[in-house]
């Protein structure tokens, strides 16, 4: 396997598993949000966005191993 093989092998995990990931900070702020923690809730979900840009990164770097 070449190295840009393996590149595209580990940016297509890394895509998949970041996006898992997300949706389930996404939950855990809906769960602080209704306990009333909306700091909690603010930060994690400006994780999220931070972790969404990221991944839209390594999307278009994954494309590019295509």
């Amino acid at each position: 396997m070449s190295e840009k093989e393996d590149f595209k092998t580990i940016l297509a995990h890394y895509v998949h598993h970041s996006k898992d990931h997300a949706e389930e900070f996404v939950e855990m702020a809906d769960k602080a949000r209704g306990m009333g923690e909306t700091a909690i809730a603010d930060a994690i979900m400006k994780g999220v966005e931070q972790t969404n840009k990221a991944t839209e990164l390594f999307e278009a770097a994954l494309k590019l191993c295509e």
